[in-house]
């Protein structure tokens, strides 16, 4: 409505995220309620899950439930939950809104970097089909545009690292974070891709792996130190290449980018901003400055991913056939 007021095109908008961005992007190629509103979609790290009504309504109760003891307005969870039969959806409304932001959130438990586990993309059946992301498999997903998705190659290493719970010097470390990674593109990259590309009136779909910073077959990185063992091609790691920027997560680029590594990761970040801008202006990738990028193809040993990487010198952008899925993860791991 207002993007030709900024020198715009109404009718060539593209909606992009990274992590649970990515997953609002895929809700909205899902949406009926989005359709028309945009010609392209780029998904970063998204996670393709939903959650069903009654999970949202039951999580929404206990919390109403701990609430209503710490005020002592009931003596446990389930006397609390008699109360809260008896109160008028009124009722809850002003409780919940007379409650402090701090009292209501000190109620979550909180996992990695502060972020608390909560219901989120609601299959209600009006925003989101009832059948949430399977309808990618169906058909029924609103918007027929061309997508750009992908992930990381180390994606849960910035979760591990942080949280501790495994030593990042051993080899359990390398296992799990290679298992979760791989499961991660599996499912909401290569999974959502086939799904999309087998409906014929689906554009193209282009799919990518980002690898800078992550190890190599002789366990070296273009990364300083020890940081390509314990971060590599971490979840968030692709934004700055995106945007030719120096900065990841505000503080985390000071020590991962180097003069030594900089030639290198600048190529990658020129080529894949020339991808992404043709992608923009012409719903694909290909084009002047840009690497070749094929679409995404469901024929057995056609080409899948885009992978992007680069040594200390130059750009390393190649094309791989390698379709990722959850048994292959699993057998992997095994």
């Amino acid at each position: 409505d207002n993007i030709a007021a900024f020198g715009g095109d109404p009718r060539t908008v593209m909606i992009s995220g990274e992590s649970a961005g990515g997953m609002n992007v895929l809700s909205l190629i899902a949406s009926p309620l989005a359709r028309g509103l945009f010609q392209r979609a780029l998904v970063q790290s998204g996670v393709s899950a939903t959650t069903s009504p009654a999970k949202a309504e039951e999580r929404a109760a206990a919390m109403l439930a701990d609430l209503l003891v710490r005020d002592r307005r009931a003596r446990d969870r389930g006397e609390a939950a008699g109360v809260a039969a008896g109160m008028s959806d009124a009722e809850v409304r002003a409780y919940l809104r007379g409650t402090g932001a701090r009292r209501i959130l000190a109620r979550y438990e909180v996992g990695s970097f502060g972020m608390a586990d909560n219901p989120s993309l609601i299959r209600d059946g009006t925003v989101l089909p009832a059948e949430g992301f399977r309808v990618f498999g169906t058909g029924a997903y609103a918007s027929r545009v061309p997508v750009v998705i992908g992930s990381n190659a180390d994606e849960v290493k910035l979760f591990q690292a942080f949280s501790r719970s495994v030593d990042w010097r051993g080899g359990l470390y390398q296992a799990s974070t290679r298992f979760g990674s791989d499961r991660w593109k599996a499912d909401s990259v290569d999974g959502v891709a086939r799904r999309l590309s087998a409906h014929p009136d689906q554009p193209a779909v282009f799919a990518y792996l980002f690898r800078w910073g992550a190890l190599r077959d002789d366990g070296s990185s273009v990364m300083p130190g020890s940081w390509g063992r314990r971060l590599g091609a971490f979840h968030s790691l692709e934004i700055p290449f995106f945007l030719g920027t120096d900065t990841v997560n505000g503080v985390m680029g000071w020590f991962l980018f180097s003069r030594k590594n900089e030639p290198g990761r600048r190529a990658l970040s020129a080529a894949m901003m020339a991808a992404i801008a043709q992608f923009i202006r012409t719903g694909d990738p290909n084009g002047p400055g840009a690497p070749a990028w094929p679409a995404w193809s469901n024929a057995p040993g056609g080409p899948k991913s885009l992978v992007l990487d680069a040594d200390f010198e130059t750009a390393l952008v190649s094309t791989s056939t390698a379709e990722y899925t959850r048994a292959g993860a699993e057998a992997a791991l095994r």
